[in-house]
């Protein structure tokens, strides 16, 4: 591995200890966006109302490839070159760091003689589209990156003549041919939620989640999702930050003759406003299922403080809800990682292993019927050549982890 303008020497880009982000959910959002991190709470819709109506469509729903084919990682020929473009500074740095760290590691991990080599390009302070055409004119066959938002949609507007495999999703009206965008998006969770739940045979979902974009952007996938499998009515409770999150949502809830409406609860809440929310939710609506994104779970097990979401339902990562023998090396390595990075970072990291796997897959790729399992999820392409994720189902019982 090569590095280019990242760092002082051969070694550095061994991962460092970051104290940066506490929760992951402040992670996902500064990856997708530029906005402030979710912060706590107080107001809210009151409804529980069988009358209230799903959240408009996005102008872009998933649409999965029809084929089925499994694909397997492809190396890439001896002599070919991945650029990495990621930032070392700025409010993205330690995103960043955390997903080199992934990276890195399932380079390391790969004992084929003819693996490409690659060069770490730093994006901090510079015009993605330069640092990308200063790559693929020193030889990059392959360009993994950028990672903000603006940066990617830069590229999408300008077009690619290489493969490229974004670390961000934007929306594009017509796709550049090699250009791929892989992300950590809060709405493949919201679809795998509204889908179990309509295939469960639940038909009044209650959404409880934060006034933030990347809460919002959750809901709204839900609720989109609900609406295509069939879903006619949902409620929606909103509660903001920072504050009490269990007031707003004891007082909005309704009666227990008011939750009888109720029979599925989609919560999306980090693990702190968990702990005040879910005991509202059992002594208010206590048969009522729970089902939960990922950010209800730190992604370090904790039994004392999480036995409180006992029997709660979640979606997260396969790395960090299974124990196959398959991803042993992968988690492993994950599993040191974090030992020295207790910031909710993890995720991250195992968004930057698939990222690498996925550089190899060129050829797979350009295929129909794309299917890739790798740690942060099953991977699929939509018509708009972004990468879905299909995550795991996880529980929690006696306060640990375990799948559902």
């Amino acid at each position: 591995m090569k590095i280019r303008g990242f760092f002082n020497n051969a070694n550095a880009y061994q991962p460092q200890v970051r104290l940066a982000f506490t929760m992951l959910v402040s992670v996902l959002l500064a990856a997708c966006s530029k906005s402030t991190t979710m912060a706590p709470v107080v107001t809210g819709t009151p409804v529980i109302d069988s009358q209230v109506t799903a959240l408009p469509l996005a102008s872009n729903p998933v649409i999965p490839a029809k084929a089925s084919a499994t694909t397997t990682a492809a190396t890439a020929a001896s002599g070919d070159q991945v650029a990495v473009l990621l930032p070392t500074s700025g409010g993205l740095a330690d995103v960043s760091s955390a997903v080199r760290a992934g990276f890195t590691d399932a380079y390391q991990q790969n004992s084929a003689s003819d693996k490409p080599t690659v060069v770490l390009d730093n994006t901090s302070g510079k015009a993605a589209t330069a640092v990308y055409a200063d790559a693929v004119h020193d030889g990059a066959s392959a360009v993994v990156g950028p990672l903000e938002k603006s940066d990617v949609q830069a590229l999408a507007d300008q077009g690619v003549d290489t493969f490229t495999l974004a670390l961000n999703q934007v929306p594009t009206m017509s796709p550049p041919t090699n250009f791929y965008q892989f992300a950590l998006a809060p709405q493949d969770e919201a679809y795998a939620l509204a889908d179990k739940a309509w295939y469960q045979g639940y038909s009044q979902p209650l959404i409880i989640a934060p006034d933030t974009s990347w809460g919002q952007a959750a809901a709204t996938a839900f609720a989109n999702q609900w609406q295509r499998d069939g879903g006619k009515t949902l409620a929606h409770v909103t509660y903001h930050l920072p504050g009490d999150p269990s007031t707003l949502v004891k007082n909005n809830i309704g009666s227990q003759s008011t939750n009888a409406k109720t029979d599925v609860i989609i919560l999306i809440a980090n693990p702190p406003q968990a702990y005040q929310i879910v005991p509202v939710l059992h002594a208010k609506a206590s048969n009522v299922p729970i089902y939960a994104t990922s950010i209800i779970y730190s992604g370090t097990p904790n039994a004392s403080a999480n036995q409180v979401l006992n029997g709660i339902q979640f979606v997260d990562m396969p790395v960090l809800i299974n124990n196959d023998a398959s991803t042993a090396s992968a988690r492993a390595s994950m599993q040191l990682w974090q030992q020295t990075h207790p910031n909710g970072l993890v995720r991250l990291y195992a968004f930057g292993y698939d990222a690498y796997q996925l550089s190899t897959m060129q050829s797979a790729l350009s295929q129909p019927g794309f299917s890739y399992q790798g740690l942060t999820g099953k991977l699929y392409l939509d018509n708009q050549q972004q990468i879905h994720r299909k995550p795991a189902w996880g529980t929690f019982s006696n306060g640990l982890v375990v799948p559902a």
